[in-house]
């Protein structure tokens, strides 16, 4: 009896021991698993995004050069510092100038390899393919087999062209004429985008000798609309681009009407004026022109600074017309007025409603209106369908 109870127990121990080991076996296998891909990412490996689009057309006159403002953002994937260097292919008479030709990228780090290119005066006209690279220098070779060395290459066409033009551009104040500094951009302009830089600075001017072509001048400055203007300039042309740069301006006005409690009893208004760059000097006035119906009915002063400071300047009020509100449709312009410009900004308007019972006295005049026209050209109609009676004919004669 105790023998045919230990067996069925060793059997059922044994089974378990089995699992167990399978389970282990699992657990071991897993591990390998999860560790291989691991091992497998230790190869060097680079990544690369530009600021100007792949196989770019550059139109250059010979003996003209751009600034070093083509960027290569480039990227180390690999588990160890990658050593790199720069190099071009291109012809004879073209070079491309790196700002920053030998570098050392962290693991998982990015740096910007900047270049320019100079075309030499000897170049003929034509269009030249150039490559720039950025590969690794440090890969470790192993004897007898090929070791993959990572690199990135950018690569863009030049067209070298005989005649010559001259662009100056200029970044001035929209509202005082005068210049302004900010994040200025002198770029190639192809099917509607971006291409090369040909010259960039952090102040109002650029002036740069082109080729013949088309091209985009933009002014970028914090806190200001970015404002960019395409042209075109023709051989031995010299072009003046003005790019106008709105730094005063309205960014918020409201006319809001204010219920008591259902009628307008008065309108809350609100203007937020914003200074980007420098104290405009004064005296400066904020007004408002309200209208009625399309015709002008008053100036009201929200707002008088001796100098407008930087930053916002906000003006608020609450309005009721000297002749008090009147039936129709109110408008709402908000001026900014300085000693050298004006700038202006219209704002939502209202209307004030007529009541509702004027309304009904006029739907009810209106019905006994026609109440009375049917009647009376009813009336009409009967009078006009009786038979005219003549006069009444003599007796007839007797005879006796």
């Amino acid at each position: 009896m105790r023998g045919m109870i230990g067996r069925p127990l060793q059997r059922i121990v044994r089974n378990l021991i089995h699992v167990l080991a399978a389970v282990c076996a699992f657990c071991i296998a897993g591990v390998v698993v999860l560790v291989s891909p691991a091992m497998a990412q230790d190869q060097p490996g680079m990544s690369l995004s530009q600021n100007f689009p792949g196989n770019a057309k550059v139109v250059m006159t010979a003996g003209s050069s751009t600034e070093q403002s083509q960027v290569m953002h480039v990227g180390n994937l690999g588990p160890s510092t990658a050593e790199v260097a720069t190099e071009q292919t291109a012809p004879a008479g073209i070079d491309v100038n790196w700002l920053n030709p030998a570098k050392t990228i962290e693991p998982g780090q990015t740096i910007d390899f900047t270049f320019g290119i100079t075309v030499a005066k000897q170049v003929a006209p034509g269009t030249y393919p150039i490559i720039a690279t950025v590969k690794q220098t440090n890969v470790p070779t192993v004897p007898g087999k090929t070791v993959y060395a990572p690199g990135v290459s950018a690569q863009m066409r030049i067209v070298v062209t005989g005649d010559g033009a001259h662009v100056n551009v200029t970044a001035i104040d929209a509202n005082g004429g005068g210049p302004i500094e900010g994040q200025l951009t002198l770029a190639a302009y192809e099917d509607d985008e971006q291409g090369l830089v040909l010259a960039e600075t952090k102040g109002s001017k650029i002036s740069k000798d082109v080729a013949p072509g088309r091209y985009i001048a933009r002014f970028q400055l914090q806190g200001v609309s970015d404002k960019e203007v395409p042209f075109d300039v023709k051989a031995n042309e010299t072009k003046n681009i003005q790019i106008k740069v709105e730094t005063v301006a309205f960014t918020i006005v409201a006319a809001r009407p204010v219920p008591n409690p259902n009628k307008v009893a008065s309108a809350k208004i609100t203007a937020i004026v914003s200074n980007q760059v420098t104290p405009v000097k004064g005296p400066v006035k904020i007004v408002m022109d309200v209208s009625l119906n399309g015709e002008h009915l008053e100036t009201v002063d929200l707002k008088t600074v001796g100098t407008l400071p930087k930053g916002n300047t906000e003006a608020h009020e609450t309005y009721v017309p000297e002749q008090g509100w009147k039936y129709g449709s109110y408008g709402f312009n908000f001026k900014l007025v300085a000693p050298d410009f004006t700038i202006q900004k219209q704002a939502d308007g209202f209307t004030k409603a007529r009541p509702w019972w004027m309304f009904a006295l006029a739907a009810l005049a209106l019905l006994l209106f026609l109440w009375w026209l049917i009647a009376w050209r009813r009336r009409k109609r009967d009078e006009e369908e009786v038979p005219a009676q003549g006069p009444p004919e003599p007796p007839a004669p007797i005879n006796v």
